[in-house]
């Protein structure tokens, strides 16, 4: 939608998975000139240059990134408490419109950390590689393997994914794997 608009905040992204694992992934950000690339167990990188995710450990100089459920308009009253809470605990929280790159300046530590719901896995599963090898953690709401089939995904370093995780804990029932 954002290049459709005219949005300079739009990506290209790529992933490739073999027998239920992310071993490759890709996003390209023309509008900036960005390559984000990541390969299981090599690390990943911005235009050729390691990354690594953010060492911020108080949440309330957190600065989080998120999206509104566009695609799972029913989660909205469950979201907007959720969000309510985690905005005035951080230093802010932006929505840019691309979870893919999102999930790239999460993993370059641009963002500290980020969650969304109503997601697909087109547009989560290149950036959740990036961000585990950035060093970084991406789980579903619940702490579970299962965002890129349900779309409900947390990523960030351990403090500050937990600190999301237990706030939305609150607000969205527990599921399971």
């Amino acid at each position: 939608t954002n290049y459709i608009r005219n949005i300079p905040f739009y990506a290209v992204s790529i992933a490739l998975q073999h027998r239920g694992k992310l071993i490759a992934g890709v996003v390209f950000n023309p509008a900036q000139d960005e390559l984000f690339c990541a390969a299981k167990g090599g690390g990943a990188t911005l235009n050729k240059q390691p990354i690594r995710i953010s060492e911020t450990q108080d949440f309330s100089k957190a600065f989080l990134a998120t999206g509104f459920p566009h695609h799972a308009k029913r989660y909205l009253p469950q979201f907007t408490r959720s969000f309510h809470e985690i905005f005035y605990a951080s230093a802010g929280v932006r929505r840019l419109g691309s979870a893919a790159l999102d999930m790239c300046y999460t993993a370059c530590g641009r963002f500290d950390g980020y969650w969304e719901l109503g997601l697909h896995a087109w547009d989560i599963a290149a950036g959740a590689l990036l961000v585990r090898e950035a060093g970084g953690i991406v789980t579903d709401f619940w702490g579970n393997n299962t965002f890129l089939d349900r779309g409900f995904l947390i990523a960030g370093n351990s403090t500050i994914h937990d600190r999301i995780k237990s706030t939305l804990n609150i607000y969205f029932r527990r599921r399971k794997p």
